[in-house]
């Protein structure tokens, strides 16, 4: 990473506030704001900054400086290939702009060609059966050899199953994390997503710098479900955190699909309340999405 760069140099400004504000992008992109309304250089050098944003917001100006410094430690354990892109430039996924609660920054590992490509999120339970893998990997697979891009979010279960199911087609995958890039979780999953950075794309809201912590998963769920055009649903109990994906899907104007095996479990309540909701379709093969997705797109032009 060029860390003579302007945008490393606000990067590493903003996540040194973020750290020092608990990790909170809500805390710390008004702190940013200010700075800049007040006429502050974001992306110059901290040592030159440190005494201004002291005196601004009563931080200790040494405090500042040692933050600065581990920040700047844990990027340099980012790749020579990784990618920072920053929110409200071209590089940054238009799918993902006008979402609320968008981050800031994106950090980016692999193929960011990827991005521009129709994708659909296939996503599902942890604690999958052997059916609902088998179910998933067969629903990558086939997405992906009709060119969609087949976007999970690299948890054990069925995420697995689905980013392996594409990999396995010979065709890329997109892993959006809960994590920095420099980690891994499941550590089980270690290699796959190196393998998946190498052949397609990883991608984390989460600087070097931020622990991972459990609500990082559902938060990530919605970059997730914004850059796809859809999210499909192969196997998911009542307090999955597909829902929660779900949930984002339908406010972001995405479609859902929900598979039948699910709609056809009578020890499921979910699956029928969401199929009464407006954008949320059963499935039983991806023909069948990419089916629905081509009589949407076609009543919408008429």
């Amino acid at each position: 990473m060029d860390f003579g760069s302007v945008l490393l140099r606000e990067v590493l400004n903003y996540y040194t506030l973020h750290k020092l504000f608990n990790f909170s992008d809500r805390k710390t992109k008004p702190v940013f704001g200010v700075l800049a309304a007040k006429g502050v250089d974001v992306a110059g050098e901290m040592q030159d900054l440190a005494k201004e944003i002291s005196l601004i917001f009563s931080i200790d100006d040494e405090v500042l400086m040692e933050t600065y410094e581990a920040v700047k430690k844990d990027f340099r354990r980012l790749g020579p290939g990784d990618r920072i892109i920053k929110k409200g430039t071209d590089q940054y996924p238009s799918s993902l702009r006008g979402v609320r609660g968008a981050p800031p920054y994106l950090f980016l590992r692999g193929n960011a060609e990827l991005l521009q490509k129709k994708a659909i999120s296939v996503i599902g339970t942890r604690r999958a059966s052997q059916e609902g893998k088998e179910t998933a990997k067969k629903l990558a697979g086939d997405l992906a050899q009709e060119g969609v891009v087949v976007v999970s979010g690299l948890s054990r279960g069925i995420d697995t199953s689905v980013h392996e199911g594409a990999l396995e087609s010979g065709r890329p995958t997109i892993a959006v994390i809960g994590t920095p890039l420099t980690k891994a979780s499941p550590k089980e999953n270690e290699k796959l997503q190196e393998e998946i950075a190498k052949r397609g794309l990883v991608i984390s809201q989460f600087p070097p710098s931020a622990p991972t912590r459990k609500w990082n998963f559902p938060k990530r769920n919605a970059v997730m479900s914004a850059i796809s055009v859809a999210t499909a649903i192969v196997e998911a109990g009542e307090t999955s955190g597909s829902l929660i994906q779900a949930d984002h899907a339908l406010k972001q104007g995405r479609k859902v699909f929900i598979h039948e095996t699910l709609a056809k479990n009578s020890n499921l309540s979910w699956p029928e309340k969401y199929l009464t909701r407006e954008g949320v379709h059963k499935f039983a093969s991806a023909a069948e999405i990419l089916r629905l997705l081509n009589e949407n797109s076609a009543s919408m032009d008429g």
